[in-house]
C-alpha cells in the first residue's frame, strides 16, 4: 500500500538549511535580508547589486565563485528580495555562468538559486 505525502508544508521534506558564506572573503560589505529589504527602494541597493555582480562575475576561483553564490542565496530566501532580483540581469549572469560550469558543487549552488 502507497500513502502520499504532500510536499509542500511537510516538515520532513522542507527543512530550511542554513546558508554559510565567508563574509571576510569577500570584496564588498555584505548585507542581511532584512538590510537588504531596508534598501530596496535607494539608490544604496544599485551600488550594491554592482559590487555582488562584479564580484561574481570577475570571480577567478572555484571558492571565490562558491561564497559569492552562498551570499547571494542568503539574501534571496526573502520574498521581497527573491522576486525583486529575479527579473534582473543577476539571472541571466547565472544561465551564462551555469552553461561553463564543470564542477557539480559549484552548479548545486547555480540549482539552488535558479
Amino acid at each position: 500500500m502507497f500513502k502520499l505525502i504532500h510536499g509542500i508544508g511537510n516538515r520532513e521534506i522542507e527543512k530550511v538549511v542554513e546558508v554559510v558564506y565567508n563574509r571576510e572573503c569577500l570584496p564588498f560589505d555584505p548585507w542581511t535580508a532584512e538590510e537588504f529589504v531596508e534598501n530596496l527602494e535607494t539608490n544604496r541597493i544599485e551600488k550594491h547589486l554592482s559590487d555582488v555582480y562584479s564580484t561574481l562575475a570577475s570571480s577567478t576561483t572555484m571558492s571565490d565563485s562558491v561564497n559569492v553564490l552562498l551570499y547571494f542565496e542568503s539574501i534571496i530566501c526573502n520574498t521581497h528580495v527573491s522576486n525583486r532580483l529575479i527579473n534582473t540581469v543577476f539571472m541571466n549572469l547565472l544561465v551564462k555562468m551555469l552553461r561553463n560550469v564543470k564542477s557539480p558543487a559549484l552548479k548545486v549552488c547555480f540549482y539552488s538559486i535558479m
